[in-house]
């Protein structure tokens, strides 16, 4: 049986235990695209409050960065590639307010940062990191934002925004929240186990 706490209290523990990794070895092999084998990069996720990087703008304090480094290069420095940031959603809930590639980067390195995120279904790898982090800590219920309601939506109305939040939210088992409109909800006891494609 799960134990729900108050999402404040969870909240403040994520914030003391920021910079802490996220164990991936159960999540990427149910994440990795069909054909690909995830032999060319190694990924790593790490919970973040208030830090900011340079990669990101965010939109919220709660964050989970995602980074990845080539396989065949052992020197190679972890690079950040993707994040999910989230904030307190209504009663007991967390709300993810964010799900993003970077807004820019290194020339160097855009090729790899596209071609890691080429090999995984990140959006979903993320979103299914903060249900977990939920489910762990106690939080009844994640929310995720229809891409109407992001603060980016007015300047960048195109059909990725919709696929990354309206389309993921909908794959992983949310539905339209009765209470708020443009908000997709999941309740963690429906959270469905994880299962290798």
């Amino acid at each position: 049986m799960i134990r729900f706490v108050r999402s404040s209290l969870a909240l403040r523990k994520f914030r003391k235990s920021a910079d802490k990794e996220v164990d991936l070895s159960e999540l990427i092999p149910v994440f990795l695209k069909n054909g690909k084998s995830g032999v060319d990069y190694q990924y790593r996720a790490f919970l973040a409050h208030g830090r900011d990087i340079r990669e990101f703008y965010f939109d919220a304090p709660y964050r989970i960065i995602l980074e990845c480094r080539r396989n065949k290069i052992l020197d190679w420095t972890w690079i950040p590639i993707a994040c999910v940031s989230f904030d307190k959603g209504l009663v007991n809930s967390i709300c993810i307010k964010q799900i993003q590639g970077p807004s820019y980067a290194d020339p160097e390195d855009k090729d790899m940062r596209i071609a890691a995120l080429a090999e995984i279904k990140w959006e979903r790898l993320l979103v299914r990191i903060v249900c977990e982090w939920a489910k762990a800590n106690g939080i009844r219920r994640v929310e995720l934002i229809s891409c109407k309601k992001s603060s980016w939506y007015r300047d960048y109305r195109h059909q990725q925004m919709f696929i990354r939040y309206d389309v993921t939210a909908r794959r992983m088992g949310f539905q339209k929240s009765k209470k708020e409109e443009g908000i997709y909800e999941l309740n963690i006891s429906d959270l469905k186990p994880l299962v290798k494609a």
